[in-house]
């Protein structure tokens, strides 16, 4: 079972030194990032150190804690790999490998360094392999003893560890593990420093909590939201430098819409402006890069007048845990002919309160707004973008406008 208390255990570890303690430890995140040391006389050094990000972290965009931790058998996701060769005729004594863990933001997080009493030995032409899961293990794949090492997290390892509480996944940053080879001791007892190697993560990590949020045309499934455009645009809320899948399908009845979405996504997409192999009731299957398509004229199913169509846009995120599908809501929408959308009755208006009557007025200015009220205007339905939004929809998305103008986000210019 994996856990998350990772950074406690690795306090105790390097003060008092316990073995016995085998609770899930966060080994993998001290091997991540370090501090930058200054390299010098790699030409002359006997030996070559070479650290490699394993590509399921260096090239994630999401970085799982779960992934970070330790199972019952003392295993974790493999993070890293080193090779440490020794490239002279000699043999070469009195190893040291210590490490130091950072990031570009928090600084110094974590140092460790190996036990004085624990030295090896490369032989000429020798090459000794680790990842994280054996320096946390303490041994080298070829060295026959137990190579075992203490450390102890900053103040400002820390202090992250205390504001990742709660967390879910590594916050964006650079996240590097310096590694240095010595010999005759390690840098904090005199030792010669013989090489260094370095890995980073987390340059593709998202700095944020990342959703999608569908913003035209339609509205939830039973919304009754009607368009007019046979190819409209959809438009949708997420980050920009990211690939998409959107699909659209038609009502088939006594089908759900999630169900015909998930069958649509049997079938392979197409990018933009090629062709996918569409099921009889999927429309449009696409690739998009950004956060807009426009429905187009070819390599899609027309889309038909008085038929309700359910839309879903997808991302794929590359996780430290392997890939992970992240979904919007799923919206629906009619297109109609231009008259009035089926099963509305014409006579049911928008009730005019002060909230809506507040909007009118930011929109149409205050005299306006006034001049319509006393005429006794009605209001009875909204266009958006080619969707005709009528009684609650209209309604909800009159109020997230009136939002955005008092928050400040979107403001009106009256023209004479």
């Amino acid at each position: 079972m994996r856990s998350l208390q990772a950074f406690e255990i690795l306090e105790s570890k390097a003060k008092c030194m316990r073995k016995e303690k085998k609770i899930a430890l966060l080994a993998g995140f001290i091997f991540l990032a370090g501090a930058i040391l200054p390299v010098y006389g790699q030409n002359t050094s006997p030996v070559e150190l070479d650290l490699q990000a394993v590509p399921a972290f260096s090239e994630a965009q999401v970085i799982n804690f779960v992934s970070l931790a330790f199972d019952g058998s003392g295993q974790g996701e493999r993070m890293f790999n080193l090779a440490l060769q020794n490239i002279v005729e000699n043999s070469v004594s009195d190893i040291y490998i210590e490490y130091f863990v950072s990031s570009t933001r928090a600084g110094l997080i974590f140092e460790s360094y190996q036990d004085l009493n624990t030295p090896f030995t490369i032989q000429p032409g020798q090459v000794v392999l680790a990842n994280n899961n054996d320096l946390a293990a303490s041994r080298l794949r070829g060295i026959s003893h137990p190579v075992n090492y203490y450390g102890e997290l900053t103040s400002a390892g820390r202090d992250l560890m205390n504001r990742l509480q709660g967390g879910s996944s590594l916050p964006a940053d650079a996240y590097t593990i310096t590694m240095n080879v010595y010999q005759h001791g390690t840098s904090e007892t005199g030792g010669q420093f013989l090489t260094s190697s370095s890995a980073t993560i987390g340059e593709n990590l998202f700095d944020d909590d990342f959703s999608i949020f569908l913003l035209g045309p339609g509205d939830i499934p039973g919304s009754g939201v009607t368009i007019i455009n046979q190819y409209p645009e959809f438009r949708w809320d997420g980050r920009l430098n990211q690939t998409y899948r959107l699909v659209v399908v038609k009502e088939v009845e006594g089908e759900s819409p999630s169900a015909l979405i998930e069958s649509a996504l049997s079938t392979n997409p197409s990018f933009e402006g090629g062709s996918a192999n569409l099921l009889q009731f999927e429309h449009l299957d696409v690739l998009v890069n950004g956060t807009h398509f426009q429905y187009p004229p070819s390599g899609a199913q027309a889309l038909q007048t008085g038929e309700q169509y359910y839309w879903q846009v997808f991302a794929t995120l590359n996780t430290s845990s392997g890939e992970e599908i992240l979904s919007s809501e799923i919206w629906s929408f009619i297109l109609s002919d231009g008259s009035y959308a089926q099963g509305t009755n014409t006579g049911d208006f928008i009730e005019v309160d002060d909230e809506l009557f507040a909007l009118l007025a930011a929109i149409l200015g205050e005299s306006k707004a006034v001049e319509l009220e006393e005429n006794g205007f009605q209001l009875e339905a909204i266009e958006i973008e080619g969707s005709d939004l009528r009684g609650g929809p209209a309604r909800s998305r009159l109020e997230d406008l009136l939002d955005k103008v008092r928050e400040g986000s979107v403001k009106f210019t009256i023209n004479p």
